[in-house]
């Protein structure tokens, strides 16, 4: 900023008056001349003084003007800085707000696929729950027609079937007497001995696997006829003997 250009106030013409010259008034004429240019110094004294005053503030007044311009300044650059600062800041926050957006978009699919998944276990789950219910029911089928288990000891039964493959050996019997169905399990090589048929003896021991394909040859009617005493310990047969074969 300029300081206001100052210009110097020219002095006001001053007129002298100059008494007309009368005989014996000489001291007089002079006098009235030395006062008017000791009037006129004066005058002049007092514009010299009233510009260096105005010099003097204008001085000051840039002075003070270049100081707020300073200050100004300096405000600038700090809110220069603040809005760089401002701007990084913003910048950032753009940056996790995209993260932040990939996210959920992210947390979504994970949520579309996980309710996807509950759906299928779901039904998966029925399916399970319906194949339990159709495999109890056979169980308990199974378990009817099994009958209860034979009790401990000596037991006369007829024998319907003979799963020596099985695991463990299984026979289907039923009870003489009562006739209820029985299946039991067998030790893996229990003892048999049947009626010869061939020379009429009754204890002929054989082998529980031959006993099993006699069992399964179309000729077996006679050995469903027969009945049998079973030996039953730990709740499995561990001998088998025929009582009575059919002639």
């Amino acid at each position: 900023m300029h300081a206001p250009k100052l210009e110097p106030e020219a002095p006001k013409e001053r007129h002298l008056a100059v008494a007309p010259h009368r005989p014996g008034a000489g001291s007089s004429w002079l006098l009235a001349i030395v006062l008017a240019i000791a009037a006129a110094a004066v005058s002049g004294g007092y514009v010299y003084a009233w510009q260096h005053g105005k010099v003097d503030e204008g001085a000051a007044l840039l002075s003070e003007t270049e100081a707020q311009l300073g200050r100004a300044i300096g405000r600038i650059g700090i809110l220069e800085d603040q809005t760089r600062a401002l701007s990084a800041r913003l910048e950032g926050l753009a940056a996790n707000l995209d993260d932040v957006r990939a996210a959920k978009v992210r947390a979504e699919e994970l949520l579309a696929g996980a309710r996807w998944e509950t759906r299928s276990l779901r039904g998966r789950l029925a399916e399970v729950r319906g194949e339990v219910a159709r495999l109890l029911g056979r169980t308990e089928r199974l378990r009817a027609l099994a009958g209860a288990p034979l009790p401990e000891g000596t037991h006369v039964a007829r024998i319907v079937a003979v799963g020596a493959g099985q695991v463990p050996p299984r026979l289907v019997v039923k009870d003489a007497y009562h006739a209820p169905w029985h299946v039991v399990a067998t030790v893996p090589a229990p003892s048999v001995t049947i009626y010869d048929r061939d020379t009429g003896l009754v204890d002929k021991e054989i082998r529980f696997g031959r006993f099993a394909k006699m069992f399964a040859r179309p000729t077996r009617h006679d050995l469903e006829a027969s009945r049998y005493w079973l030996t039953i310990e730990a709740g499995k047969v561990t001998a088998i003997g025929e009582l009575v074969a059919v002639e």
